[in-house]
């Protein structure tokens, strides 16, 4: 792509130097994609002098949509005038993904997620997923999970993004006496709803940079009893209000992510409307670093995350698993008190462009409380896996990783259709 900006510029130097001017923007190739979507991203309008360097800056932008395998940019002269014609190759935007699985714990699952990108070709998304999930020998009964979400990335004309979801999990418990016999039985069902609205700083130009915003989201759980001994616990419900600051500043290539998000958010229980006062506070950064023109990368994120007071009985902050230390179990450690940081090097392993190799450690640690955090007790992974970047769909790269967690003496594979971070 440097290659071609290049070229662009050598070809602009001309018309710059004749102040020539943008007599139109069109575009070819969406048949989904509407030009509003486009156009609101771009940094150069019709009736603007020809400029190579906010030429290119718009093809980028448009690329970050993440809609598009490819955006290509091109002068042509016309009758109007000096014409700059955008052509983009359209990803496929409905996407269905059976869920069937067994985990190395014995767990089974199964059932779907349908994701809708680009709806009404305003960049719109909503996805759809029910998943039961169940043990092989019954010692775990089944549990129920439905979740329905949607966001608006960039409202057309306007500089805001929208967030909207909700869902229900519901599963049957078993009480265990001190020998580990069955008491009782309960069905406890959970449900949630989150509201969300952001602001892009910048009103035109790139969804990218300075974003802030927040909402509100509730939680309440319910329990019937089933038989045996009476339910342990009681109805609850937890209200809180959230906020966001980040920086994002992360390009879209063909195969591979380049630049920096970091930024700050916090969750504030409103003890008002609910039965939980607490606070939570999240400060991040993640880098995605080219390491040459064959598709290496440096992909590295580091996470702070401190919290007071707890909700449902549950800490604020839960490590272990798929998307947090790879190679031990799911919730290894527990706390109001996190560090975690995950590296990955990705690079090449054939002439098949979309698959990459990586080698990958995740360190961190969860601590009771703030004050009990410790640097020098560290949990530790190494592993190795690969990545396929699936170029006909919206932001799907298959993820296959195998993990040693080495405080643990664990392993752990993992199959995902999106990265690690």
């Amino acid at each position: 792509m440097r290659l071609l900006t290049i070229f662009m510029s050598c070809l602009l130097l001309l018309g710059e130097a004749h102040g020539a001017v943008l007599a139109a923007i069109r575009f070819a190739g969406n048949a989904t994609t509407r030009p509003e979507v486009m156009l609101q991203e771009m940094t150069i309008a019709a009736g603007d002098v020809v400029d190579a360097e906010r030429i290119e800056e718009s093809r980028q932008a448009i690329m970050n949509l993440g809609l598009f395998k490819s955006v290509q940019a091109e002068l042509r002269e016309e009758e109007v005038g000096t014409v700059l014609l955008i052509t983009v190759v359209e990803k496929w935007y409905i996407l269905p993904i059976p869920r069937i699985g067994v985990r190395g714990d014995g767990e089974t699952e199964y059932g779907m997620e349908l994701r809708f990108d680009n709806l009404f070709g305003l960049n719109q998304h909503f996805e759809v997923e029910s998943i039961i999930k169940e043990s092989l020998d019954s010692g775990t009964p089944a549990r129920r999970e439905l979740s329905v979400g949607y966001s608006y990335p960039r409202i057309v004309g306007t500089p805001y993004r929208l967030d909207v979801g909700g869902g229900e999990v519901q599963r049957v418990e078993r009480q265990l006496d001190t020998a580990g016999a069955e008491t009782g039985r309960y069905e406890q069902t959970t449900h949630n709803l989150r509201f969300g609205l952001y602001r892009w700083q910048s009103v035109t130009g790139p969804s990218r940079g300075l974003r802030y915003g927040g909402g509100m989201a509730a939680q309440w759980e319910d329990y019937r009893y089933l038989e045996g001994d009476a339910v342990p616990y009681q109805d609850a419900r937890d209200v809180q209000l959230n906020g966001l600051v980040e920086l994002n500043e992360v390009d879209e290539e063909r195969y591979r992510r380049r630049g920096r998000v970091y930024g700050y958010s916090a969750e504030l229980a409103v003890p008002q409307w609910g039965d939980f006062s607490y606070h939570r506070h999240l400060f991040y950064y993640r880098r995605h670093l080219p390491l040459d023109q064959k598709r290496s990368n440096l992909d590295y994120r580091f996470q702070l995350g401190m919290a007071k007071g707890t909700a449902f009985n549950r800490y604020g902050w839960y490590l272990g698993g798929s998307t947090t230390l790879r190679g031990y179990d799911k919730d290894y450690v527990a706390g109001n008190a996190m560090l975690l940081s995950n590296i990955e090097y990705l690079f090449p392993v054939s002439g098949y462009p979309q698959m990459r190799g990586v080698l990958f450690s995740d360190v961190g640690n969860a601590w009771r409380e703030v004050s009990d955090m410790d640097l020098t007790d560290l949990k530790v992974s190494l592993g190795l896996g690969l990545r396929w970047r699936v170029q006909t769909f919206v932001n799907v790269t298959i993820r296959l990783d195998y993990a040693w967690g080495l405080a643990a003496d664990t392993q752990g594979t993992y199959l995902s259709t999106h990265t690690m971070f």
